[in-house]
C-alpha cells in the first residue's frame, strides 16, 4: 500500500518533473530522495553501476529515470586505417546514407530527400551500417 500511495504521489509530480528539476518543495524533495535512495539499495551489488552523487530524477510515460554511469568496461582505441577499412566493406548505398548522416549531419529526412528515397529506407541503411561496422571492427 505504502508503494501505490508513493507512487501516486510521484504521478500527481509528473508534470514537474518530466525535466530534470530541483525539488519546489520539502515533499517533493522527500519523494525525490526516496526513488534515488531506493535505486541506490537495488543497484548497491552491481561494482558497474555508479549513481551520481546529486542525481537528476526523470519520470515520465516510461518510467522513472535515476542519472547514474555505467561501467562499460575496456576500451581500446580504434585506428583511423581500420575504420576507413571497414567503411569501404559496406554497400555503396548504405556507405553513402552512413556518410550523410555522420559527416554532414542531416537528418534522416534531408537525407530521404536527397537521396530520393524513403525515411524507412534511410532508418534501414543507418543500421545496417551500423551493424557492419561493428561486425568488421569487432574483427580487427
Amino acid at each position: 500500500m505504502r508503494t501505490f500511495a508513493l507512487r501516486a504521489a510521484l504521478w500527481a509530480l509528473v508534470p514537474r518533473l518530466t525535466v530534470a528539476t530541483r525539488p519546489t518543495s520539502s515533499s517533493e524533495g522527500r519523494a525525490m530522495q526516496h526513488i534515488v535512495d531506493q535505486t541506490r539499495r537495488h543497484w548497491a551489488a552491481d561494482s558497474r553501476i555508479r549513481i551520481d552523487e546529486t542525481p537528476a530524477v526523470r519520470i515520465n510515460p516510461e518510467g522513472t529515470w535515476v542519472s547514474a554511469w555505467i561501467l562499460t568496461g575496456e576500451m581500446t582505441a580504434i585506428e583511423p586505417a581500420a575504420v576507413t577499412a571497414a567503411l569501404r566493406l559496406l554497400p555503396r548505398r548504405t556507405r553513402q546514407v552512413y556518410l550523410l548522416s555522420r559527416d554532414e549531419s542531416l537528418t534522416y529526412a534531408q537525407i530521404a530527400r536527397r537521396l530520393g528515397i524513403g525515411d524507412d529506407e534511410v532508418r534501414h541503411h543507418v543500421a545496417a551500417a551500423l551493424v557492419l561496422l561493428d561486425a568488421a571492427l569487432d574483427e580487427r
